[in-house]
């Protein structure tokens, strides 16, 4: 029994996107346009870089080169490369004033070789971290504010001693 792979991709539940060596998009499965909002009519046969613009209002946003990076190292040595922690937003679909999701990313760009054994295309899997990066964040702010609260609290406590040892003297 052969398995039939085209139909495998698209049931896949996890985010799938295949590039050619020049990081022209030539398939995405569902989970993938599910997870970034494209449709294949506006991304086959596209740059991803085209398909996924930086965030022009994303002043420290390097998520353009270091995913660049990764893909060109896959295609370079022909090993899998697993991707730090990114922030790439991407477009809003239908969005009429270029607006942007801002999303976080942890990805493995893997190697796909042709009979030659030469890297013919590079598979992209990405997951999208960004609820778990955001819940981070705001737990870190509420430590801060926590330690601002103590802070604030021993200052008064402090300032109470001092009055009282002033007092005191007086």
């Amino acid at each position: 029994m052969q398995v039939d792979f085209k139909a495998l991709f698209a049931v896949i539940q996890t985010p799938l996107l295949v590039l050619d060596r020049d990081m022209i998009i030539v398939a995405f499965n569902p989970a993938y346009s599910k997870a970034t909002g494209i449709r294949e009519a506006e991304a086959i046969g596209k740059s991803h870089f085209e398909v996924f613009p930086e965030n022009p209002n994303d002043l420290s946003g390097n998520g353009r080169s270091v995913v660049r990076s990764s893909f060109e190292k896959v295609v370079r040595l022909g090993v899998a490369d697993e991707m730090p922690l990114v922030k790439y937003d991407v477009p809003v679909p239908d969005s009429k004033t270029g607006e942007f999701d801002e999303r976080f990313w942890k990805a493995v760009n893997s190697p796909v070789f042709g009979v030659d054994g030469s890297v013919t295309h590079i598979l992209h899997y990405p997951e999208d971290v960004t609820l778990f990066v955001q819940m981070q964040n705001r737990n870190l702010k509420l430590q801060i504010g926590q330690q601002e609260i103590v802070a604030l609290k021993l200052a008064q406590e402090s300032q109470i001693l001092e009055r009282h040892k002033l007092e005191a003297i007086f």
